[in-house]
């Protein structure tokens, strides 16, 4: 397994962990719902500034987007 499947899989396990939408997570953390599938999917790379953004949205620490399964 890649990292940006890693990061993909935790930000869309604590996602629906708070039952938002992608759609949601992509207003509350200022990203286009694309932008949010793609890296969901490990497709995107998001840069650090990206990745704190999403975390702090989330309430994690950003590094726990790096540990697979962080999430369970």
């Amino acid at each position: 397994m890649d990292i940006k499947s890693v990061i993909g899989d935790n930000v869309r396990g604590y996602r629906r962990k708070l039952g938002w939408t992608q759609e949601k997570l992509g207003v509350r953390a200022d990203l286009s719902s694309e932008y949010s599938s793609r890296l969901e999917k490990g497709k995107k790379n998001a840069g650090a500034e990206t990745l704190y953004q999403i975390a702090k949205t989330l309430k994690i620490e950003v590094g726990a987007l790096f540990i697979p399964e962080s999430y369970k």
